[in-house]
């Protein structure tokens, strides 16, 4: 893993809220689900860059929303100094090439009467003109470059362990030499054991091809071991967003410090006064009034459920939304 300070991609203030029908007949009042609810961040160029959260904070619809796999209600996505939210999707095609994601269940991704060799060429059918035997050569290679066989190219999707899969997934997601990979959910899905040989590769092939990841997980412990940055969501806003050191030794939003406690054995530095998470995330169509964590936040205060948090930089490169920052592991 590499970081350094070229920004990739700026998101600013950017939104996805889906419609939804109120299910009766003369009811027409739109409502909203806030998936993603105005954010501002960087990626950096060659980074690892961390999304951890429950499920249902957004991670994945922000992925897929990056990428425009999701078009966004509002805001911007700037990708080489582009606004890409600004571009037609017929001419959208060039920066499809250069972001890529991987899925959480590769076979769902992987067409089951398709062998994976037919697959993988339709990759290079869509965006370039090689030819049968120019194409089987490179889905060779990226079949290779994974840890799988030549041979594979004949089998189908089925024959292949979830492990196995998920390689092929990612033998396609650099199959153009992308810039940018949304990874979503891409080792939840495997054993603990797997999970390790699939982050290798992941590294891998980021230092060979110059990669920047975008890692979406609900596991601290990987996120820890494999992110540069980490960016902590909760009901479609970013709540704290640093370094993963400094995230794990100087927390300073009480729901980072909730999650890092569910986790097992997180081995965080400094004591922590210690935060029981009570209820369920509130709904995206209805969330609270002020700061979206209040109603699971035992010190929340008036304030808090009035007025919605700034986001802002408390220290170099540690940015947090939060009315009472903790402060030297003491909620005040």
């Amino acid at each position: 893993m590499k970081q350094n300070y070229e920004i990739l991609m700026e998101v600013k203030n950017l939104k996805k809220f889906y419609t939804l029908k109120s299910g009766k007949l003369f009811d027409r009042k739109l409502r909203y689900a806030r998936a993603v609810n105005d954010i501002t961040f960087n990626i950096y160029k060659g980074e690892v860059l961390g999304v951890v959260g429950e499920s249902g904070c957004g991670k994945s619809t922000l992925g897929r929303t990056l990428i425009q796999m999701d078009s966004p209600t509002d805001g911007e996505i700037i990708y080489k100094n582009q606004d890409i939210t600004k571009i037609p999707e017929k001419d959208f095609k060039k920066y499809k090439k250069e972001m890529q994601m991987i899925f959480q269940d590769p076979f769902a991704s992987l067409n089951p009467r398709h062998r994976v060799g037919t697959a993988l060429e339709e990759v290079f059918k869509i965006h370039t003109d090689l030819n049968h035997e120019e194409r089987k050569e490179e889905v060779t290679r990226l079949l290779k470059e994974v840890g799988l066989k030549a041979e594979h190219y004949n089998s189908y999707p089925h024959q292949f362990s979830g492990g196995q899969r998920q390689r092929i997934g990612i033998s396609r997601a650099i199959a153009l030499n992308p810039e940018l990979i949304i990874c979503d959910e891409a080792i939840s899905a495997l054993d603990v054991s797997i999970q390790a040989q699939v982050l290798n590769i992941l590294n891998v092939i980021q230092d060979k091809y110059d990669l920047t990841y975008l890692f979406i997980t609900h596991d601290l412990a990987v996120a820890k071991h494999f992110c540069d940055r980490i960016m902590v969501m909760y009901l479609g806003h970013i709540m704290e967003m640093c370094s993963t050191e400094e995230l794990f030794q100087n927390t300073m939003h009480p729901y980072t410090i909730s999650l890092l406690m569910s986790a097992p054995r997180p081995n965080v530095k400094k004591e922590r006064e210690q935060i029981i998470l009570e209820g369920e995330v509130p709904s995206l169509v209805n969330p609270p009034k002020g700061c979206p964590f209040n109603t699971r936040c035992p010190k929340a205060k008036d304030i808090c459920f009035e007025k919605v948090p700034e986001y802002r930089e408390i220290s170099k490169g540690h940015y947090i939304s939060c009315h009472y920052p903790v402060e030297d592991g003491k909620l005040k």
